[in-house]
C-alpha cells in the first residue's frame, strides 16, 4: 500500500474497531473471567476439603481448621492480587490498542503500555 510491504492490511475503520474490540475482549476480559473461574475452583476444593476434615474430627482439629481457613485466606489474597495486578498492569496497553485501531499515531505511547504487561509477566516470574 503506498509503496509500503505491510504483513496485513485492514481496509475500514469499522473492521479495525472490531478487531480492536474483539483483541481487548479476548486477552483482557476473558483471561480475568479465567483467572477468577481457576481460584474460585481452587478455594471450592479448599473448602471441600474443610468439610472432609471436620466429619473425620479428632482431637487436632481445631488446628486443621485454622491450617485450612490460613489456606483459604492465602488463595483469596492471591486471587486478588492476582487480578488486580493483571487488570491495572494490562488496561493501559488494551486501551491503546483501541485507539490505535483508529489511530497509528500514538505508537510510542502504545510501547510504553506494553512495557507495563512485561513488567506483569516478570513480577509473576518472581
Amino acid at each position: 500500500m503506498d509503496g509500503v510491504c505491510y504483513a496485513y492490511a485492514i481496509a475500514s475503520p469499522e473492521s479495525q474497531l472490531v478487531i480492536g474490540i474483539y483483541y481487548v475482549l479476548f486477552t483482557y476480559l476473558v483471561v480475568l473471567v479465567v483467572f477468577t473461574f481457576c481460584y474460585g475452583k481452587i478455594l471450592m476444593v479448599i473448602r471441600r476439603q474443610a468439610r472432609i476434615m471436620a466429619t473425620h474430627g479428632d482431637g487436632g482439629q481445631s488446628n486443621a481448621e485454622a491450617q485450612l481457613n490460613q489456606m483459604q485466606s492465602n488463595v483469596v489474597k492471591t486471587m486478588i492480587l492476582v487480578c488486580a495486578f493483571y487488570a491495572v498492569a494490562w488496561l493501559p496497553e488494551k486501551i491503546f490498542a483501541l485507539v490505535m485501531a483508529l489511530d497509528t499515531s500514538y505508537v510510542i505511547a502504545y510501547y510504553v503500555t506494553l512495557f507495563l504487561g512485561f513488567l506483569y509477566i516478570c513480577t509473576n516470574l518472581l
